[in-house]
């Protein structure tokens, strides 16, 4: 009869955990291509203040955003929405090419209902990318907003889902709910507070990318490590 430790390597060494890996790794480059659009800024682009869909503004224009006026002008806009698109396809094909970091061989309803809210998040990121704020503010947060919401649930139902198993990734990916959901809310907060939107925005959707970078990396060390493997 095989081994556990057997069955679990020859696991690993499906070629859909390298490529998993390598996708969401490869979303690095949405943060790459916020600071390149940023840097392009004739005025500093603050980021505290600013909201990340600013970076793929088309035109300049002076902005009214949580009661105070901004100056937006993007010229690398195209790299920002292009960024954006790029997110939303690494987010689907890392998804469905890790699913069995959080899922045993035989799915349930939890796992597909993970993978598909993944899925969501990333149609929603190329969605984003294709409407730019500037050009259609309904279009651009219809095309976010799913995002906002389901990242949060998919981070949770992943944590429910390996508590037994992987406890320390459970916590860390519980954290990540939890801190996202906040920032979230913390959103809608009273201008009285003065909250700094912009950071509030990337505390709420930028979690996610953050954690999508440390289960590449953890899978990347988990392949080196029990099966010799190097991305």
């Amino acid at each position: 009869m095989t081994s556990v430790s057997t069955q679990q390597r020859r696991r690993l060494r499906d070629p859909s955990l390298r490529l998993g890996a390598l996708a969401w790794g490869l979303s690095v480059l949405y943060f790459a291509a916020q600071i390149i659009a940023a840097l392009a800024w004739p005025r500093p682009y603050d980021v505290l203040h600013h909201t990340i869909s600013a970076l793929g503004y088309t035109s300049c224009a002076s902005v009214t955003n949580a009661g105070d006026v901004h100056y937006y002008c993007s010229p690398l806009h195209p790299v920002m929405n292009a960024g954006f698109i790029w997110l939303g396809v690494t987010t689907i094909a890392g998804a469905v090419w890790l699913r069995r970091l959080w899922s045993p061989p035989r799915s349930s309803a939890i796992d597909r209902c993970i993978l598909a809210l993944f899925i969501v998040c990333g149609i929603s990121m190329i969605a984003t990318g294709l409407a730019p704020g500037d050009v259609d503010i309904r279009l651009h947060l219809l095309a976010a907003g799913p995002s906002f919401i389901c990242q949060h649930i998919a981070l949770a139902l992943v944590a429910i889902r390996v508590r037994r198993t992987h406890r320390t990734m459970a916590l860390l990916t519980g954290l990540c709910a939890l801190l996202g959901l906040v920032g979230t809310m913390l959103l809608y907060a009273p201008n009285e507070w003065g909250l700094p939107f912009g950071l509030m925005e990337r505390i709420a959707i930028e979690t996610m990318k953050v954690w999508m970078l440390g289960i590449a990396g953890h899978a990347m060390f988990r392949l080196r490590r029990e099966t010799g493997v190097v991305l």
